[in-house]
């Protein structure tokens, strides 16, 4: 029996051993925990993971080494009393002592810290009811799973963050599968392409999605060729059938064979960058056209002299190919000419210094032809590099242009100095600053030195009024150039006239330099001109008295009809004598208005109207007493080969709407109205009386004074309508004389 119990105890021991080896060599954290929730045993990975040696561990109670993280939170509610529902790890562990809890109660995960590890970690465990002869024990194997966890959270995370960056990514995101059906697109897509939910979309041949199947083709073929395609452009099809550009970054999706299963990829609308690039293409054209149309030399030279780009006028002018210009220096342009190198080197020198500058020089052709040029530069920085660029504007037409200004300046110095005219110039003070010879002569002088050191206070040695040199300057203060006509003393101090021209200098500010002018001696002119006054103002009264006469010989002619009127008893005789009396009326009252105006070259219609139609309508109003007048007149002047026929037509007018226009009445009222515009006169003669007749025609008319209105009409170059208004109303219409304008009228 000794030698049996031995051997149990042996074997036991054995079997105790072979078990410590086992749960020693566990990967994961086994602790025995006795009845009172103590630890009698822990392997090495439980105290690498709980950082305690076993003899620290056995002094733990379980309770205070599984701490639940919900303990800090909620320090009331945990610990590891049996009421504790949160602590899964310890109430598996309470469970167990007591002989409850089925297997999935006794099996988990707990998220827990330990004083000894201050850092709460995620643990999976099994706890196991065990016997140790008469001790009640718990076998509890826990395994730190914190890796997978932070794993699988941040795979979540990973998840969510992807699915974000899909939903808000301004860029299309897409997938399709082998067929070539699309499985996914992002919510840009969606938008991008106008449709109005991803259903509608997905299931869809992404062909169906393409503007040009054959650029879809053509894409296809890139991508199993190289197996992506980066910035590729392509035109999509929207929904409602337009076209959209785009940018698309695609690549296959292979299995683990390296068989392509999809494609996937993003879609960038460029709308906008193509729309930007015509544009900027436009632009860089007409860009182009601008530089190319620039009459001289445009360039870039880089800091070393070498030329980076030029315009066509480059090549036209100095006859250099593009590829030549490409290798061409600076200082290629002047070879064999040392100074103008340096003096180019000095110039690109200051654009270095002062950012700008300018130079002239005569450039060397391929041809060898010099060619004189006028360089400008500027400095500009590039990636931090420097530059200068230009223009050089071929002078030679200046530089002949110099030459013959030089030459002319040196004809016109001989010019002035010989010039017909007195030629001067005056300080503001009244200081001759130079004279011609011209003008010493003019003034009586010897010579032109002679009249200078004379002539220093102008206004008291040369102007015989001495205000009206004050006056001249006023006028040159409101008027830049000025000619007037002044009297001046000679050096032997007899008055001679003069004709001055003169105006003020002044610089750029307005500031006054100097007067300049010419003088010439008109003195003979103005005695020829009073000698010719008083022969028109005899020959003016002579004409004035002609006209005169010539009234007063109409005015007799007049009386003669108008006795002859009064001893004949046949009243159609009397009526034609009356009509021929007023005919040479009317002309008689255009020399009267001749006589007294002081113009004999032409009469105003107004001031003939206002005279002599009153007259006219009461040298008949003996009968018909009722007859007014209305007069509407603006100016209106002719010659007096037009006036007399107008006085005639305008007689005969209102004759005929006296005599005819008011038959059977006694009252009636008759309008004039003259309107003078464009230079063509419009005269209305109208009356309110019957009208004309039916089928009234002023060219079929038999009457002599009609006969007559149409002859002189004729005569004016105008024209003649009748019409019924509410009465009879002649319009004539003729041209006023073409040195008279209707705007000429003085006040």
């Amino acid at each position: 029996m000794n030698n049996l119990t031995q051997i149990n105890n042996t074997s036991l021991l054995d079997v105790q051993t072979s078990l410590r080896s086992i749960l020693e060599a566990s990967p994961v954290s086994i602790f025995l925990i006795d009845s009172d929730r103590k630890v009698i045993f822990a392997n090495p990975v439980a105290e690498a993971t709980f950082k305690s040696n076993i003899q620290e561990l056995k002094n733990f109670c379980c309770g205070d080494l599984f701490t639940c993280c919900n303990r800090h939170l909620e320090p009331k509610g945990c610990g590891y009393s049996k009421d504790c529902k949160k602590c899964s790890l310890n109430n598996a562990i309470q469970k167990a002592l007591e002989g409850k809890g089925d297997f999935a109660e006794l099996c988990g995960e707990s998220f827990f810290h330990t004083d000894q590890s201050p850092d709460a970690f995620w643990v999976k465990f099994a706890v196991k009811p065990l016997n140790i002869g008469a001790r009640h024990c718990v076998l509890a194997s826990i395994e730190d799973i914190t890796g997978l966890k932070q794993a699988a959270q941040a795979l979540r995370d990973s998840e969510a963050k992807y699915r974000a960056v899909i939903e808000n990514i301004t860029d299309v995101f897409y997938r399709t599968d082998a067929r070539g059906m699309l499985d996914m697109v992002s919510p840009s897509g969606i938008k991008l392409l106008g449709y109005d939910s991803e259903r509608e979309m997905l299931g869809r041949p992404n062909e169906s999605f393409w503007m040009h199947s054959e650029q879809r083709s053509k894409f296809l073929s890139i991508l199993k060729e190289r197996g992506e395609v980066r910035d590729y452009e392509v035109i999509l099809k929207r929904k409602d059938g337009s076209p959209v550009h785009v940018a698309t970054a695609s690549r296959l999706i292979l299995d683990k064979a390296g068989k392509a299963i999809g494609v996937e990829g993003t879609f960038r609308d460029i709308t906008k960058r193509k729309q930007a690039e015509l544009v900027l293409a436009e632009e860089r054209k007409f860009t182009n056209a601008v530089l190319d149309s620039v009459p001289g030399l445009l360039y870039l030279y880089d800091d070393t002299g070498l030329l980076i780009r030029w315009n066509k006028q480059h090549e036209t002018i100095t006859g250099y190919s593009g590829d030549e210009l490409a290798q061409m220096h600076l200082l290629d342009w002047y070879k064999d000419d040392q100074p103008t190198q340096e003096k180019i080197s000095q110039a690109i020198n200051r654009v270095m210094r002062d950012g700008c500058g300018s130079e002239e020089a005569e450039l060397q052709t391929k041809s060898g032809e010099k060619i004189p040029f006028y360089f400008t530069a500027v400095l500009l920085e590039i990636e931090g590099r420097k530059y200068f660029t230009g223009i050089g504007i071929d002078i030679t037409e200046r530089k002949r242009a110099e030459e013959a200004v030089r030459n002319l300046e040196k004809s016109n110095r001989e010019l002035i100095e010989y010039a017909p005219l007195g030629i001067f110039q005056s300080s503001p003070e009244g200081r001759c600053l130079s004279a011609n010879i011209r003008l010493a002569e003019i003034s009586g002088y010897d010579s032109v030195q002679d009249f200078m050191e004379n002539m220093q206070d102008i206004g008291l040695k040369h102007y015989v009024n001495r205000n009206d040199r004050m006056e001249i300057l006023e006028m040159l203060e409101r008027k830049s150039a000025i000619s007037v006509e002044v009297k001046l003393f000679r050096k032997d101090h007899s008055i001679i006239w003069g004709d001055l021209s003169m105006r003020a200098v002044r610089d750029s500010r307005g500031n006054l330099l100097h007067y300049e002018g010419f003088i010439s001696d008109i003195t003979e002119r103005k005695k020829n001109e009073e000698r010719l006054s008083e022969s028109l103002k005899e020959k003016d009264v002579l004409l004035k008295e002609i006209h005169h006469r010539v009234k007063n010989n109409l005015q007799i002619i007049s009386s003669l009809l108008h006795l002859q009127v009064e001893h004949k008893n046949n009243p159609e005789v009397e009526i034609s004598l009356k009509e021929s009396q007023n005919r040479v009326a009317s002309m008689a009252a255009i020399h009267e208005e001749l006589y007294k105006s002081e113009n004999f070259s032409q009469i105003d219609l107004r001031h003939y109207v206002k005279f002599f139609v009153p007259r006219l309508i009461n040298s008949y109003n003996t009968h018909k007493n009722g007859i007014g007048l209305d007069l509407d007149l603006s100016y209106a002047p002719v010659t007096i080969d037009k006036a007399i026929p107008f006085a005639l037509i305008l007689n005969e007018l209102v004759t005929n709407a006296i005599r005819h226009g008011f038959r059977g009445k006694d009252d009636g009222r008759i309008s004039v109205s003259i309107v003078c515009k464009n230079d063509m006169i419009t005269v209305r003669v109208g009356d309110n009386g019957h009208g004309l007749p039916d089928g009234f025609d002023l060219k079929r008319t038999a009457s002599l004074g009609i006969n007559l209105v149409s002859t002189l009409t004729n005569q004016l170059h105008g024209t003649m309508l009748a019409e019924n208004r509410n009465g009879a109303v002649f319009t004539l219409v003729f041209p006023a004389a073409g040195e008279l304008s209707c705007q000429d009228e003085i006040h």
